[in-house]
């Protein structure tokens, strides 16, 4: 497509990531907030922007609620059995004074204005796309982990033609997936992946997690055959991450949608598969 369509479509995408980040710090503003208050709910949580029981406890308390029996039913029921019902009870009993609910108010404003800031991005990234590489966009929905808002970060960033990367190494060596071996007189000093493109490299991350929580996939497959080799975590989705974009350089070199025996065959870094 043509250059300015595609500098907008990179500032869109630029500009939704700016807004992650910003979401992220006011989310864990938030939670300090109520770390002040004795409210500890967090600490029995794995991830406090993806948990509908933080956001239901959180929206009662700004709303003024102050039955502990009424916020301990928010909270899921894998989650109370997992900690005990005690802990998680003794987790949301606080003081929460009228200025702590004021200033939760706010924050939550704040979050609501960034969410929808966001999902202009993705709507005017998605009209982009749809009006001049969506064919390309629907062949990288077949990618297994590959969601909507991947897809279309990975376009931003990589476009559709892959004249550019004469191969699918250069494009690996580009994104920063390729692991350097720093070796010396026989030690190995590093073998952590070269500089290059974040962006990308965390959109493929993001992918790669999802790709190796798909049951029955090869992906998944894979992931557990390397954490069964004590691979640590991160090093298997870095491993698979560079593994999809060689298959996605593929897909979009030879226009073809992904087939589990095709380009998960040993696809070859250099030329693909």
């Amino acid at each position: 497509f043509p250059n300015e369509i595609s500098i907008d479509l990179l500032r869109y995408e630029r500009r939704y990531f700016y807004l992650l980040r910003k979401h992220i710090r006011v989310a864990t503003q938030m939670d300090t907030v109520l770390q002040s208050c004795n409210i500890r709910i967090s600490n029995y949580l794995s991830h406090i922007n993806r948990s509908k029981s933080y956001e239901n406890v959180l929206t009662l308390i700004i709303a003024g609620e102050t039955s502990i029996e009424k916020l301990l039913g928010c909270i899921h029921g894998r989650t109370r059995n997992k900690h005990g019902t005690e802990t998680m009870r003794a987790a949301i009993t606080g003081v929460i004074k009228d200025s702590d609910r004021r200033v939760l108010r706010q924050m939550q404003q704040e979050k609501e204005l960034i969410e929808s800031q966001q999902q202009e991005c993705i709507s005017c990234m998605q009209e982009i796309v749809n009006s001049y590489c969506f064919e390309a966009y629907e062949l990288l929905l077949t990618l297994h982990g590959v969601k909507q808002l991947n897809a279309l970060c990975i376009i931003a960033e990589i476009g559709t033609h892959m004249e550019c990367f004469e191969t699918s190494s250069k494009l690996v060596g580009w994104a920063g997936l390729k692991p350097r071996n720093d070796e010396s007189a026989g030690k190995i000093k590093s073998r952590k992946t070269t500089k290059g493109n974040k962006y990308l490299r965390i959109t493929l991350t993001q992918a790669a997690w999802s790709a190796a929580r798909t049951k029955g996939s090869r992906f998944n497959s894979k992931y557990t055959a390397l954490r069964a080799r004590h691979v640590k975590e991160q090093k298997a989705l870095i491993a698979i991450a560079r593994k999809m974009l060689v298959i996605i350089w593929n897909m979009l070199t030879y226009k073809t949608a992904f087939d589990p025996d095709r380009h998960l065959l040993k696809p070859r870094l250099g030329h693909g598969s």
